[in-house]
C-alpha cells in the first residue's frame, strides 16, 4: 500500500509539473497574441518593438517547453497501467470548467477485492 501511495504521490507531482508549463505556455501564447494584435491595428502610431521583442527572446524557450510538453504527454498516454491481480481500478472523467483550458480530469478509484 505504501509502494502504491507513493506511485500515486510521483504521478500527482508530475501531473501539477505539466500543469504549471501548460499554464506557462498558456500566459506566453496570449502575451503573443496580444503583441501581434497591437502590431495588426496599429494605423496612427507605431506600436512600441519592446512587446516583439519579447517574443523573439522568449521563441527558442517556448519551441523547447512545448517539445518538452508534447513529449510528456505522449509518454503519459502511451504506458499502460500495471495489472495487479487484487486490486480493481475504475477511472472516470471528470470535466475542470474553471481551467484555462477546458480540460478532464480522469479520477482513479482503486478498490481492493476481499
Amino acid at each position: 500500500l505504501r509502494d502504491r501511495k507513493s506511485e500515486v504521490d510521483c504521478a500527482v507531482e508530475a501531473a501539477k509539473a505539466f500543469q504549471d508549463d501548460l499554464n506557462r505556455l498558456s500566459k506566453f501564447c496570449e502575451k503573443t497574441e496580444k503583441a501581434i494584435q497591437l502590431v495588426e491595428n496599429a494605423t496612427i502610431f507605431t506600436p512600441s518593438g519592446t512587446d516583439l521583442d519579447y517574443v523573439r527572446s522568449q521563441e527558442t524557450e517556448t519551441d523547447q517547453l512545448a517539445h518538452a510538453l508534447q513529449t510528456r504527454w505522449n509518454d503519459a498516454c502511451s504506458k499502460e497501467p500495471s495489472p495487479d491481480a487484487r486490486l480493481k481500478i475504475v477511472s472516470f472523467t471528470v470535466c475542470m470548467p474553471n481551467s484555462p483550458f477546458l480540460l478532464y480530469k480522469k479520477v482513479f478509484w482503486i478498490i481492493e477485492n476481499q
